[in-house]
């Protein structure tokens, strides 16, 4: 499984499968990017995403090893 560092996620730094919620440990989905995720993307490799459980709503960016 590939790994992916955390860029932005709501104020943490973690390292995560991209599967795994650092917040609740539930099932991420990939999500639209906000307009500043584009921009970002212009230098660094990103993907956002979001946590499926219905009570975390964690959101956030991680930088893919490509």
């Amino acid at each position: 499984m590939d790994m992916f560092t955390s860029l932005i996620d709501n104020g943490s730094a973690a390292t995560t499968r991209t599967s795994v919620c650092p917040q609740c440990q539930g099932v991420l989905q990939p999500t639209w990017r906000r307009p500043f995720d584009h921009f970002l993307s212009m230098f660094v490799a990103l993907r956002r995403y979001q946590c499926s459980a219905p009570r975390c709503q964690w959101e956030g960016n991680f930088l893919t090893h490509d």
